[in-house]
């Protein structure tokens, strides 16, 4: 019955895995591009930014790479067949 209810979860899960990683990462790395491109307009040409506004913006890009470890780390906990390997890239 525990396996029946895990690959319910489970298959959905990975069959959703591609487009949503493939966004997270997206997310993750325009935000860590907008955060470090912030960080130079506010640090090195004296911007009228708040100087804390560049570190939320790396802070939610660390936030979407957090999101995309732990959708994988669920993945492999959720495996119906624990002796079959799980490569995800």
């Amino acid at each position: 019955m525990i396996t029946f209810l895990k690959s319910m979860l489970f298959f959905p899960m990975m069959f959703l895995r591609g487009i949503l990683q493939w966004i997270l990462r997206l997310f993750a790395g325009l935000s860590l591009l907008g955060g470090i491109g912030m960080l130079i307009a506010v640090y090195g040409f004296d911007a009228k930014l708040q100087w804390y506004i560049p570190w939320i913006i790396l802070g939610w890009s660390f936030v979407f790479f957090l999101v995309s470890w732990f959708y994988d780390i669920i993945l492999l906990k959720l495996n119906p067949h624990p002796d079959t390997v799980l490569f995800l890239d």
